[in-house]
C-alpha cells in the first residue's frame, strides 16, 4: 500500500494534478465501460435468434410457433415485432432483425 502511495506521489510530481485527474477519469471510464458491457450481456443485446425464428415462423404462416418464439425472447425488439404481428395488413411480411429490420 505504501508503494502505491509513493508511486502516486512520484506521478503527481512528474505531471502535476492534471495527471492525477486524468488517471481518475480513466479509472471511472473503465468502470462505466465494464458495467455497460455486463449490463448489455445480461440483457442479451445483439442476440436475436428467437426473434429470427419467430419472424420466419410468421412468414411461413405458423402463427402459434411465432408467438411461442416471441414469448421466450427477452430482446428489446419484442414490442416492435409484436406490433408488426398485430398489423391488419394482408401483405404482412416481416423481415428478420439480421436482414435489416422490419419490412411491411
Amino acid at each position: 500500500m505504501t508503494e502505491m502511495l509513493e508511486l502516486m506521489r512520484q506521478i503527481a510530481d512528474l505531471g502535476g494534478p492534471v495527471i492525477l485527474i486524468l488517471i481518475g477519469a480513466s479509472i471511472y471510464v473503465l468502470a462505466v465501460a465494464l458495467f455497460k458491457f455486463l449490463q448489455f450481456r445480461i440483457a442479451g443485446v445483439g442476440r436475436h435468434k428467437a426473434l429470427h425464428e419467430a419472424v420466419n415462423a410468421w412468414d411461413a404462416g405458423d402463427r402459434a410457433s411465432a408467438t411461442s418464439n416471441l414469448q421466450r425472447c427477452n430482446s428489446y425488439l419484442v414490442p416492435v415485432i409484436e406490433m408488426a404481428f398485430q398489423s391488419t395488413r394482408e401483405d404482412n411480411e416481416v423481415s428478420s432483425p439480421a436482414e435489416g429490420g422490419i419490412v411491411s
